[in-house]
This record gives C-alpha cells, sequence and structure tokens, in this order.
C-alpha cells in the first residue's frame, strides 16, 4: 500500500539524512586532523630550519678553529725551518772558527819553532 511505501521511503529518508550528517561529522573531523597535522607539519619544517642553522654555525665554527689550527701549525713549521737554517749556520761558524784557531796553531807552533831557533842564533853569536 500507499502508506506502508511512503512511511518506507520516510524511513529511508531518514536514515540516510542521518548517514550523510554522520559523513559530514567524519569529514569535519578528518578536516581537523588536517588541520592539526599541517600545524604539526608547519612546526617540525621550523625546527628542521632551526637544525640546520645550528648545523651551519657549528661547521662554520669548525672550520675557523681548524683555520686558526693550520695558520698555528704553518707558524710553527716556519720557525722550526728557522731554527733548522740558524743551527746550519752557527755549525758553519763554529767549523770556520775551529780552522782558524787550528791555522792559529800551526803558525804558534812555527812562531815557537822560529823564536827557538832566534835564540840559538842569538847565543851563537
Amino acid at each position: 500500500s500507499l502508506q506502508q511505501q511512503l512511511e518506507q521511503m520516510q524511513l529511508l529518508a531518514l536514515s540516510q539524512s542521518r548517514e550523510a550528517e554522520t559523513a559530514m561529522m567524519a569529514m569535519g573531523e578528518l578536516k581537523s586532523i588536517e588541520m592539526e597535522q599541517g600545524a604539526e607539519i608547519y612546526r617540525l619544517n621550523g625546527l628542521v630550519g632551526e637544525l640546520e642553522k645550528h648545523q651551519k654555525v657549528q661547521i662554520q665554527r669548525v672550520d675557523a678553529s681548524a683555520h686558526r689550527w693550520k695558520l698555528k701549525r704553518d707558524q710553527v713549521v716556519e720557525e722550526l725551518d728557522n731554527a733548522k737554517l740558524d743551527i746550519l749556520r752557527r755549525d758553519e761558524v763554529i767549523e770556520k772558527h775551529r780552522l782558524l784557531i787550528s791555522e792559529y796553531q800551526s803558525v804558534l807552533e812555527v812562531v815557537k819553532k822560529a823564536g827557538g831557533a832566534t835564540k840559538a842564533f842569538k847565543t851563537v853569536k
């Protein structure tokens, strides 16, 4: 009968209305979750940016420190090279002095012998 069909259609419409309302609520919840996720992603991207900045600063500090140590090492190497050159120069001077001393000793021996000869010559006169 027509009355029963009308009641069934009203029940179906009511059921579909409730389903639509439930679907709308679920879509609202999904939209809320999406917004929360978007905010969380934004926050995490901010944290990643901060970490990247911190990392860059740390890398710059390490690079600067390494550069300072390299300069210091280069300075020490240069000082060592200069010290080696000074030692070599001093060794040369010492060797020259040894040669001079040896020559003076030879001359002194000759002078001593000549002095003895001179005394002997004076004695003979």
